[in-house]
């Protein structure tokens, strides 16, 4: 049998399962040294539990064939790949949901306005009843499931078994979610911005604050480049070609969902280790060099390495803004070390 795998296809939809699970590990490290771990964060948990067999699928798919030409294949690796295509299918369907509520409930720690606050728990109603409407569609397109790998193919060895719907059905459905999907990401940038508008953050602040609530648009980025490939979906030519395709902007957009959804826990807990690994490296330097040296500005954090939440700085400190759903990270000027003296200023630090 002739081997025919997309590499390039498997490889990027490695790295996005591989790039995803350090970044849900940093960030419920980082809310839990907080002691801020909330539904958000569970229901990311369960997007990645969910992600990792949809990629496993996918992984076993390409390597069946899938984003391939039709003429490199033989009729039973279309068949297999198209299987597991299906089976794919249905993981990302229910991957897509809890992905979707994660970021529309991370919202929930800054938003204070009420009726906010019942927009965002409609958005999070709205993904979970598209998810089980979509899930019970995909189930029932083809009757039996197992129908829906042989249906688009007129193989003699693989006999059609069962009935699907036409192909306009499953266009109208893809379509269906891929509308409702933009929509979520349109809200979920409009609301970051109404929260930020009257904060007392400056300007430069507020836009930072609003691109890292907001990333999750760059998933709709990956779910509008999948459009073409949709009437791919009842072709019966080079399907698995398009299909493998479609598959590639459906991991995409989950690995750039989870990111957008992990950066603003991820972000205080990178910049806290950064400077405690500098902390470390300039003791060490400081330790090895001659006993004649000046003082440096590093000397003031070596009695001061406990922790990764526990730092001093020279001009800048990192403040956590304690409010009761909200964990912005604010920039305040502070005290620092005077270089003429000997002894360094009083500095404060990240509690």
């Amino acid at each position: 049998m002739r081997q025919a795998v997309n590499w390039w296809l498997f490889g990027v939809i490695l790295v996005c399962l591989v790039a995803t699970l350090p970044t849900v590990v940093l960030r419920i490290v980082g809310r839990q040294r907080r002691n801020s771990l909330k539904l958000d964060d569970w229901t990311m948990i369960l997007t990645e539990l969910l992600f990792i067999p949809c990629a496993v699928c996918a992984l076993v798919s390409i390597s069946k064939g899938l984003g391939v030409r039709d003429d490199q294949l033989l009729p039973a690796q279309i068949i297999a790949a198209s299987m597991y295509f299906s089976i794919f299918d249905l993981l990302y369907c229910i991957t897509l949901g809890p992905l979707r509520c994660s970021l529309c409930l991370t919202l929930l720690r800054f938003a204070t306005s009420k009726r906010l606050r019942q927009a965002i728990y409609m958005m999070v109603i709205l993904h979970i009843i598209t998810t089980i409407a979509c899930f019970a569609g995909l189930m029932a397109l083809c009757r039996p499931y197992h129908t829906n790998w042989r249906h688009f193919y007129d193989f003699p060895e693989f006999p059609r078994e069962g009935s699907c719907f036409s192909g306009t059905v499953i266009e109208v459905l893809v379509y269906m979610l891929t509308a409702i999907t933009s929509i979520s990401d349109l809200v979920c940038v409009i609301i970051p911005a109404i929260i930020f508008w009257n904060s007392t953050l400056n300007r430069q602040k507020k836009i930072m604050a609003w691109m890292l609530l907001s990333l999750g648009l760059l998933a709709s980025i990956a779910t509008l480049v999948r459009l073409p490939f949709v009437p791919y979906f009842p072709a019966r030519k080079d399907r698995v070609w398009g299909l493998g395709m479609a598959t590639l902007c459906c991991c995409v957009e989950i690995a750039l969902g989870i990111f957008a959804g992990c950066a603003p826990a991820v972000k205080p807990f990178l910049i806290a280790t950064t400077h405690w690994t500098k902390s470390v490296f300039s003791v060490r330097r400081n330790s090895s060099a001659p006993s004649g040296s000046l003082p440096s500005a590093s000397s003031a954090r070596r009695r001061n390495l406990r922790g990764l939440t526990d730092f001093s700085y020279n001009t800048y400190d990192l403040k956590t803004i304690h409010s009761p759903r909200g964990d912005v990270v604010e920039v305040a000027p502070v005290q620092g070390l005077n270089s003429w003296n000997l002894e360094p200023t009083p500095t404060n630090t990240i509690e």
